[in-house]
């Protein structure tokens, strides 16, 4: 297994988002809900890999 395959990523769920965006007084979609999700999870991997150099 090459170093690339060894590395795991977390990812957050779409009610992680959601009940972050509840707990400020916001009510978002299921839609806005997985974008964000998915945007946060690359921005933290981005973080890691700068972070990491």
């Amino acid at each position: 297994m090459s170093h690339m395959e060894d590395r795991r990523y977390v990812e957050l769920c779409q009610d992680s988002v959601r009940l972050s965006a509840e707990s400020v007084g916001l009510e978002i979609s299921d839609e806005v809900a997985a974008l964000l999700a998915e945007d946060v999870c690359y921005r933290l991997r981005e973080i890691t890999q700068v972070g990491a150099l």
